[in-house]
């Protein structure tokens, strides 16, 4: 049913017909200069209103984001500073219009931030056990 389908958003695009292939080398080029910047996912159908997306800028999240990393992911602080990108992604799930829960988590692998994406364009459930639930932010 073509009325209702995934669509992305980036910094330059908006409401593109969502394809596999473009969000894994968005995904991958991220950090680079043909950044993006973010992308999200997001279905047109009034019966999903949940979404994901992902943001190259943590500046605001810094302390989560090493939080996070140290304590969910287990990445030893010492090797913190090597890190060239980190990948902030937000997942929102609704349980009605008027009841959503708002997730974040920080990711190094952009093979692991792509499953997100191909998970949802699949209509399968994310998982975001470990992930901060922020919705008070919202």
């Amino acid at each position: 049913d073509d009325k209702y389908m995934k669509k992305i958003d980036t910094q330059y695009i908006s409401e593109k017909k969502a394809d596999l292939d473009e969000i894994k080398y968005i995904v991958d080029n991220l950090f680079t200069e043909d950044s993006e910047e973010w992308l999200c996912l997001y279905d047109t159908s009034e019966k999903n209103p949940n979404y994901v997306q992902i943001h190259s800028d943590i500046e605001y999240f810094e302390d989560d984001a090493l939080n996070f990393l140290t304590q969910v992911l287990q990445i030893p602080l010492d090797n913190i500073d090597e890190i060239e990108g980190i990948y902030l992604v937000e997942c929102r799930k609704y349980k009605d219009k008027a009841d959503f829960r708002h997730y974040r988590a920080f990711f190094l692998d952009a093979d692991v931030v792509y499953s997100y994406f191909e998970t949802y364009i699949n209509d399968e459930e994310i998982n975001v056990e470990g992930w901060y639930d922020v919705t008070e932010e919202f």
